[in-house]
């Protein structure tokens, strides 16, 4: 095989390759960060005969307490189907012989890097920042959540609310086009956007202000 695919389940950022007896850092061929792993390119082939120990360095986030992370090799210039990495003892330099990775730093919120894509948006139907795009993250879900996004005025009166569907663990994104419940576009001002999700231990909510302008 010459690449190595790890599904991380996030985005994930490659840092460094190491091959060899001792390992030593190498430059790969190439590498591509998906949106759910990443995929490094050997400069050498590893076989039978050359059979090498390989190291691939990478960052990604953690969304659960526990997280496998599935592996597979394969030839990228052949037909045959990709080999599963299966957990093991690589050599007596490897700490660990296990797939699964624990989160080291505790996340203490459920909903978490709220972001959106403007400060302030204009839905007049012109084509131009007529929806407002809400990313955020969900971690320490284990399944999948009922979720709903909340738009208030400043007053604290709930002017519509946005059935999100059932959402598991990672990274979600979202859009609202400005509209009230009743299908109205609000006035120009200042809301408050608001990201709840349903799970057995309760309800958890993140806030964050947006205008409405034309």
């Amino acid at each position: 095989f010459n690449a190595v695919r790890i599904q991380t389940g996030a985005v994930a950022e490659f840092r460094e390759l190491q091959m060899g007896e001792p390992l030593a850092t190498v430059q790969p061929e190439a590498w591509e960060e998906t949106a759910d792993g990443v995929v490094v390119f050997l400069p050498q082939r590893v076989t039978r005969t050359r059979n090498v120990p390989v190291r691939v360095v990478f960052g990604t986030s953690v969304f659960t307490f526990a997280q496998t992370f599935e592996t597979e090799v394969f030839d990228s210039d052949g037909d045959d189907l990709p080999q599963a990495v299966r957990p093991g003892d690589a050599s007596v330099d490897i700490s660990t012989n296990n797939l699964r990775v624990l989160a080291v730093e505790s996340q203490t919120k459920v909903i978490s890097n709220m972001r959106l894509t403007r400060s302030v948006f204009t839905p007049n139907s012109d084509g131009i920042n007529d929806a407002l795009q809400i990313d955020y993250d969900l971690f320490k879900i284990v399944g999948l959540v009922s979720a709903r996004l909340g738009i208030y005025n400043l007053a604290g009166e709930r002017l519509t609310t946005v059935d999100l569907g059932d959402q598991s663990a990672g990274p979600q994104r979202v859009q609202w086009d400005g509209r009230d419940r009743g299908g109205r576009v609000l006035p120009p001002g200042i809301y408050v956007a608001e990201i709840a999700v349903e799970s057995e231990s309760g309800t958890f909510r993140q806030m964050a202000s947006i205008g409405v302008a034309y």
